[in-house]
């Protein structure tokens, strides 16, 4: 009978206890510094939570844990969550079958790696073993993951910040062997920030920050990971879009976690994630419901017009043109943006008339017919609900907060825009602060009192007001619950 050598023996167990080993032998890929650290904290530590920026390989680095675990444990399992199907498949269930096809082909004839489980055959027989299994799902349905107890049990959480607690929850009882909990710090609340601001939980924490990339620091690295990384001149781009102190800057750059007291924010972060996970409600998408579009007019400088095109609760697209445009060149825009979706439903055009959007209202009004209906909107005009809100922008902006928050009595957002511009709509939502005047009404934060703590103008967020204003006619009295 055929002997193992030692050096075999030997490499075999240095695979069990150094998933970096493992990894760079297996997969043939040289990890940079701090994903090595997540590997050998995990393989050192039973739970571990990593906080960090934006585009450090964070999801790559999950994968190379899942797969390590599958290959050095018999039997193996391994549970794998994230807040949406999206981020399950096309994320991190992406990385592993991308990981699993670098590997020696040996190795891939054991099971087979599907879009998101892995199954293993039994040495003997060729059947798969129940009991050596990996799957994601998503945490949409909590439900799905009562009852799992197994040897060798690894869960993996995925952008853990979004995840809710009656997930964690259910985690907390399968007795798992290791856990990782991976994710940007978008939420100063929950399971994962606790874990990062109480060290008796006993978790193992590790926190990567922009400058700690090698793109920052100067760490060797081959050049097709350094593309993959965070860039100085993306971080530059994001501090003119979002402002160095908004939340997501905070969050995605500096990896850290919002500030208290970030809830007094028109909209914060969670609530904004949460929209983009929204899924339609039951018995339709609101195809037939009417198209309402908010225009912004730029006022120059580094300031864009931004149009925002919403269909009933559904925030369709926004996107930013440059302030160079001369007023018949956007009102052009506006136009082309109102007949793409004119139809019986009717579309609803409301410009921001303040200031230099009153040429671009002047010149569309007198269009109105066919449909489409152009008005404009003076954010110096009083409030509609006089006895709660200073004026009409604050009035308005409350009624979008109140579109996103969770238990209010209007129909909730949900954004199924994509892009660079929702970003910078969800940075500029979550930086918007109010208040209250002496007079106890509602004030939401002025683009110059921004401008003075060093923010960007919220032009997609004004936008965005007017699209979801619920009726610009002033008799009309808004109907939402005060906090």
């Amino acid at each position: 009978m055929a002997t193992i050598p030692q050096a075999d023996i030997d490499a075999m167990r240095r695979c069990v206890r150094d998933p970096v080993f493992w990894v760079e032998t297996n997969l043939r890929i040289r990890l940079w510094s701090q994903q090595r650290a997540i590997l050998q904290a995990l393989a050192a530590s039973p739970r571990v939570a990593v906080k960090s920026c934006h585009a450090v390989g964070k999801t790559f680095v999950s994968a190379c844990a899942v797969l390590w675990w599958m290959f050095t444990r018999l039997p193996a399992y391994v549970v794998t969550t994230a807040p949406t199907s999206h981020q399950v498949e096309r994320l991190l269930w992406k990385e592993i079958r991308a990981g699993w096809q670098r590997l020696p082909h040996d190795m891939q004839a054991l099971g087979e790696c599907l879009t998101t489980e892995i199954k293993f055959r039994h040495e003997v027989g060729g059947e798969f073993n129940p009991l050596h299994y990996a799957y994601g799902r998503s945490t949409d349905r909590p439900g799905r993951f009562q009852g799992e107890h197994a040897e060798h049990l690894l869960v993996v959480v995925d952008e853990a910040s979004e995840v809710d607690e009656d997930t964690f929850g259910i985690i907390s009882t399968f007795g798992a062997e290791r856990e990782l909990q991976i994710g940007n710090p978008l939420v100063a609340s929950g399971k994962f920030h606790r874990v990062h601001t109480n060290a008796d939980l006993g978790y193992h924490r590790l926190s990567v920050a922009c400058g700690d990339t090698p793109n920052y620091t100067g760490e060797a690295v081959a050049p097709e990971v350094a593309a993959q990384l965070i860039h100085p001149a993306n971080v530059e781009q994001w501090a003119q879009d979002w402002g160095e102190e908004s939340p997501w800057y905070r969050a995605r750059v500096l990896a850290e976690f919002p500030e208290q007291g970030a809830d007094r924010v028109i909209v914060p972060m969670d609530w904004f994630g949460a929209a983009q996970r929204r899924e339609p409600p039951e018995g339709g998408n609101g195809v037939h419901d009417p198209v309402q579009i908010g225009v912004d007019v730029a006022r120059g400088g580094r300031d864009s017009s931004a149009i925002a095109t919403r269909r009933g609760p559904e925030l369709l697209s926004i996107r930013s043109l440059s302030s160079s445009l001369t007023t018949q060149q956007l009102a052009a825009e506006v136009q082309t943006e109102a007949e793409r979706y004119a139809g019986p439903s009717g579309v609803v055009v409301l410009i921001d008339r303040t200031g230099v959007g009153a040429g671009v209202s002047d010149l569309l009004t007198p269009q109105s017919g066919d449909g489409v209906t152009y008005r404009g909107v003076s954010f110096a005009e009083a409030a509609s609900d006089r006895d709660r809100f200073a004026g009409i922008r604050d009035e308005m902006y409350w009624h979008l907060r109140e579109r996103f928050r969770e238990g209010s009595n209007v129909m909730p957002a949900r954004v199924t825009a994509t892009g660079d511009d929702v970003q910078r709509l969800g940075a500029q939502l979550s930086a918007v602060r109010y208040g209250f005047n002496v007079q106890g009404k509602v004030k939401v934060e002025s683009k110059e009192d921004m401008a003075k703590r060093g923010m960007p103008s919220p032009d997609q967020a004004d936008a965005a007001a007017l699209a979801f204003l619920p009726d610009p006619n002033p008799s009309r009295v808004f109907a939402y619950a005060m906090e």
